[in-house]
């Protein structure tokens, strides 16, 4: 049990690292916490959802939990990247929609019963984590495109 906690500690470590190799302003550290609260929102509550309402309850929640999130947060980092308050929201959420996918998917696989918190978190968690480093860069190269052409 102590590896996968291991494993999502070692992301989180690595994501903070590599975000801040791509630091492009002083606002990363709040995009990164923003990311960060939204992962672990999600994969507290993903197992919980999993159990009751299977794989489709799962991922319309997995949905809804980024579309609240960008709305809620959005304005903060859209401040944070200098986009302005009003990209935010849409920014947020793309850089959401992939982890999230891809934390739904691991809590679907291995949520099978006996599903616990304890078991089911790091190992989302580590997912979860890495796929927001991913598509951070994704979205950073998207944003860039239209300064180099």
């Amino acid at each position: 049990m102590v590896v996968p906690w291991c494993a999502a500690l070692g992301a989180v470590a690595l994501a903070y690292a590599g975000m801040k190799w791509l630091q492009f302003g002083p606002g990363m550290s709040k995009i990164f916490v923003t990311q960060l609260a939204a992962a672990a929102l999600l994969c507290v509550t993903a197992p919980v959802v999993r159990r009751r309402w299977g794989g489709a309850g799962l991922a319309a929640w997995c949905a809804a939990v980024a579309v609240m999130i960008a709305f809620v947060a959005g304005p903060i980092v859209g401040k944070s990247m200098d986009l302005g308050r009003h990209a935010g929201p849409l920014v947020l959420f793309c850089l959401l929609v992939l982890p999230f996918a891809a934390a739904g998917v691991t809590v679907y696989r291995v949520g099978r019963p006996p599903a616990t918190l304890a078991r089911t978190f790091p190992i989302a968690m580590t997912v979860c984590v890495l796929m927001e480093l991913v598509s951070f860069v994704l979205v950073l190269a998207v944003l860039t495109i239209p300064k180099v052409f």
